[in-house]
């Protein structure tokens, strides 16, 4: 493995004036502890684990992986015994070092001769090398334990497969086995951290100390342990190519319902992200500062606005950023915060070090891409790179992201579908060395802090319905319905975490266009790609991959990315173990078997209660292109008139079929996700031969015109292959 370029080295007085503070001298007792009992509850893990394998009959279950595991266990105990061995030796000296050799050379730096400070320099530098040899060992042996970490992974992952193969007495045998030795890799990876701590300069990585991530996926230790001041909330996948959630939602302050009534948007932000940051890692000013600046780009004050269409109808107008699209909510304070903790982190460098560098990789289905990239352009140190599927965008939002020519910012134009795409830049994460070298940030709606940045205009649209409702309704009295189109899910899961962090609301609706797996899910409990019963609509054309061509491009999907994530808390919510942490473990392994099945035969049902948990909470509908055609021409031509854009008139096809369903007492509030100018086609089709309608004059806005004459850039790639985008970004990203 490789490792950060050599630290600047410290001087023998610096080093003695360090390390003779107490507090320094404590930290490393405490070090010294804290390494010595976890290798002791590792090794009583092991043991557990070696128990419960040597009980089972391996030859019945998992002949092939007998001989793996003995080697596994004997390399284990090998490594082990170095370790603690190793372990003693450095901690004895360090103790040494800071209670009795520091304190002499101190006394001899303090006034006494030359010669003696020569002397005492000999004595340093001869401690320092015997101890040097410790830690080279010590380095050696972390190498050592990381490769080990990674057959122990691999070794897990064939246990895993069992488990859905095996009789039911095996799979529980089995299945304790996985959720014991999940743990256990947890272990191993704790102990390379706690015995030496490898520089990391990837600015992704940011902690909240108040705040713990979790790991959607069982592949490999399913917590992710958050390491000091950095911020996993900013990276996409975690290290075991699971998503980011918190380990706990966060509930809403007691007296929210009034204290935040008369909140602005940018208020709101910084009461809701403050739920989950700590102030110690992001003061409120430095926060409140970071979202004036990002929302000060919209046009309008109330940054989200709520338009009235009836009693009973609303729209959350989302395309007010700088790209016309709900992303840029997210996607502006995204960029801000990345920008934060770059210079956050290269102030601290003096000044013949390399700053340090992030490359942000991005897959789009339209409006993902301009947003990001209006987002990064002209950051320093900061490269763009953003994959969309070639002629799979409208012309507008191709324009958007591709006359962009900030030396930063790199378009790349994949022959191909948006899930190719996709799965590109996933494995480009998965790559821990590429990922490594070009210190990789996440803006798609699987990065965590764009789903928690969403969740801000909830509670603001919450808020303005109620201030909206007609005299003698009394707010209280009144269930909101969220209707969202949905793609790759990230827009509506921000309401689910809303709605449990307290947010008083109905079910939330789910809206979705031909590429309907969603609404087959909650319909049939069955996650599956291809529906083999469904009728091809007569307007759209289906390409190879199954993806169906729309009206609605940008949710032009086959498998919703943000899904996993429902799909953990369904899981984790009818585990059976005794306490947090074992449903947690539990929920990981349900959620890897799902979503392997998914991989692997492109389908999974899950059980009847999950799907029943899932319906207590949400609504699914699919809409078609003629459905969406006649949206468009019935809001434009009703009263008030209102132009919606495709994805919108999803939502609001999918409302008024839900209406006469509905109580009296619920009013619907319909996301409009982009702004009708970016998909002037299907508009246009909508309401050609309208009398009354003139596209410039109702729709087009004065910041896009004459966007499709300007200069582009843009690198073709051929076919979806991961070697080519590589080659691209190795080429322009910023070293």
């Amino acid at each position: 493995m490789s490792y950060s370029s050599k630290p600047k080295c410290l001087t023998y007085p610096d080093a003695t004036r360090a390390f003779a503070d107490e507090n320094v001298r404590d930290d490393i007792n405490d070090a010294c502890a804290r390494l010595g009992q976890a290798m002791s509850k590792m090794m009583e893990r092991f043991d557990s684990v070696a128990k419960q394998m040597h009980t089972l009959d391996l030859q019945r279950l998992a002949a092939p992986l007998k001989p793996r595991w003995d080697a596994l266990s004997k390399e284990f105990r090998e490594l082990l015994w170095q370790y603690r061995n190793n372990a003693g030796v450095i901690s004895g000296r360090l103790k040494m070092f800071c209670t009795s050799v520091l304190p002499i050379a101190a006394r001899n730096l303090n006034g006494r001769s030359r010669q003696t400070y020569e002397e005492t320099v000999k004595v340093l530098q001869a401690f320092m090398s015997i101890s040097a040899e410790h830690a080279a060992l010590t380095r050696t042996l972390l190498d050592r334990a990381l490769a080990f970490l990674q057959q122990m992974v691999a070794f897990h992952a064939e246990l895993a497969k069992l488990v859905s193969r095996q009789s039911t007495t095996g799979q529980r045998e089995i299945y304790e086995l996985a959720v014991k030795l999940s743990d256990l890799e947890a272990q191993v990876g704790q102990i390379c951290i706690l015995n030496l701590e490898v520089p990391r300069p990837d600015v992704t990585h940011v902690t909240y100390s108040t705040f713990k991530i979790v790991s959607s996926s069982g592949r490999r230790p399913g917590r992710s342990k958050i390491p000091q001041q950095r911020m996993t909330v900013l990276i996409g996948l975690a290290p075991n190519g699971g998503l980011y959630i918190p380990e706990h939602i966060p509930k809403l302050p007691e007296n929210w319902l009034t204290e935040w009534k008369d909140y602005s948007f940018v208020d709101l932000s910084v009461a809701v992200l403050s739920l989950y940051i700590s102030p110690e890692e992001i003061s409120k000013e430095e926060l409140r500062s970071l979202v004036q600046k990002s929302y000060s780009t919209f046009r309008h004050p109330d940054v989200t606005p709520l338009h009235k269409l009836d009693d009973k109808t609303f729209v959350l107008e989302l395309f007010h950023g700088p790209t016309f699209a709900f992303k840029d909510v997210a996607l502006q304070l995204l960029g801000n915060l990345f920008e934060f903790f770059l210079l956050r982190r290269n102030a601290k460098k003096g000044p013949e070090e390399t700053p340090e560098t992030l490359t942000v990789v991005g897959a789009t289905s339209g409006d993902t891409g301009s947003a990001a990239i209006y987002g990064l352009r002209g950051k320093e140190n900061v490269s763009i790179f953003i994959l969309h599927p070639k002629g799979r965008v409208s012309p507008i939002q191709e324009a958007q992201m591709t006359t962009v020519t900030d030396s930063n910012v790199h378009n790349i134009a994949v022959r191909s579908t948006f899930d190719d795409c996709q799965d590109i830049v996933k494995a480009l994460f998965a790559d821990k060395e590429f990922n490594a070298k070009h210190h990789l940030g996440a803006v798609n709606s699987i990065n965590w802090a764009r789903i928690l940045a969403q969740t801000v205009y909830y509670f603001l649209s919450f808020f303005h319905i109620r201030s909206q409702l007609p005299a003698g309704t009394s707010a209280d009295d009144i269930e909101i319905q969220y209707v969202v189109p949905t793609g790759n899910f990230g827009d509506i899961l921000a309401a689910y975490y809303a709605r449990k962090m307290g947010l008083p609301v109905g079910k939330l609706v789910v809206a979705t266009n031909a590429n309907d797996i969603l609404a087959r899910f909650w319909k049939h409990g069955k996650y599956e790609k291809v529906d083999s019963e469904s009728k091809a609509d007569v307007i759209v054309s289906v390409d190879a991959s199954g993806v169906k061509e729309t009206l609605s491009p940008a949710m032009d999907i086959l498998v919703s990315s943000n899904f996993e994530r429902l799909l953990w808390y369904l899981a984790y919510e009818h585990a059976s173990g005794n306490t947090d942490e074992e449903k947690r473990q539990e929920a990981c392994a349900t959620l890897d078997g799902w979503m392997n099945k998914v991989k692997t035969n492109g389908r999974v049902e899950i059980p009847v209660q999950a799907l029943e948990t899932a319906r207590k909470d949400f609504i699914a509908a699919r809409v078609s292109d003629e459905e969406t055609l006649a949206t468009i021409k019935a809001f434009f031509d009703g009263q008030p008139s209102y132009v919606a854009d495709p994805h919108t008139a999803v939502g609001l096809a999918t409302a008024r079929r839900l209406q006469p369903e509905n109580a009296d007492n619920v009013r619907q509030i319909v996301l409009s996700t982009a702004h009708p100018a970016k998909f002037s086609e299907a508009v246009s089709r909508a309401l050609e031969g309208s009398p009354k309608f003139d596209f410039d004059r109702d729709v087009f806005p004065p910041e896009l015109r004459g966007l499709l004459e300007k200069e582009r850039r843009v690198i073709d790639v051929e076919r979806p292959d991961i070697n080519l985008v590589k080659a691209v970004i190795e080429s322009f990203a910023k070293q």
